[in-house]
């Protein structure tokens, strides 16, 4: 199901970043109690979160997983800084033609920023970029699984998507989204692409205090 999604929107993936970048710098005319600001959100208290970031894409014409998992910074629970890992730690292989292949390793540190724009009850809407560095380790074998060529690759990851989130309670989130990867710096094959994520993100605090309650849920 995710990579039919993924594939039926392929076309439209330009349109969509520029629309998210838009979001992603404040450009918006509308403006009520639902919609936050994000410079007002900044003096409120910030609180700390951690969550796992697994992202559904295609590599190479290839379905892969890139997991992850990240700290960050909240405040107010709307405006998030965050720090984090990725990578795909069961390898994925890729065609490079009729006889060679390639079995890669991505691994890379994460800086993003993520901001709930538009809040519905439990419902809420958030732009999200992230870039970082790291490297794609490969090695190319022919038909006979013989090694013609092995090493690494840096590369420099740009992701801007849009999240829909879902607070079960106040310590526990739940996302979905949808967005386009550029990668830089590594030309052995195309790492651009969209992707599809399922997530979800945990507030240390008011885990702490639904433990002290004996309230989790």
């Amino acid at each position: 199901m995710t990579s039919m999604f993924l594939r039926t929107t392929r076309q439209h993936s330009k349109i969509f970043t520029l629309l998210l970048m838009l979001v992603v710098f404040g450009i918006s005319p509308i403006s009520s109690q639902t919609f936050h600001h994000p410079i007002q959100t900044l003096h409120e208290k910030p609180e700390l979160a951690f969550g796992l970031d697994n992202r559904y894409t295609f590599i190479g014409k290839q379905f892969v997983i890139i997991n992850g998992a990240y700290t960050d910074v909240c405040f107010g629970e709307k405006m998030k800084f965050k720090l984090g890992l990725s990578g795909t730690p069961f390898g994925f292989e890729t065609p490079t033609n009729d006889t060679l292949s390639s079995s890669n390793h991505l691994a890379f540190i994460t800086v993003g920023h993520e901001f709930d724009f538009v809040r519905v009850q439990k419902f809420s809407l958030s732009t999200y970029i992230q870039t970082g560095f790291g490297y794609h380790y490969y090695k190319i074998r022919n038909d006979r699984f013989s090694i013609l060529e092995s090493g690494r690759r840096g590369i420099v990851p740009l992701e801007v998507g849009m999240n829909l989130n879902y607070d079960f309670n106040p310590w526990l989130r739940a996302k979905i989204g949808y967005g386009y990867r550029f990668a830089f710096f590594d030309d052995f094959f195309p790492l651009n692409g969209e992707y599809a994520k399922a997530t979800f993100t945990i507030n240390i605090k008011y885990l702490f205090i639904a433990l002290k309650s004996n309230h989790l849920f």
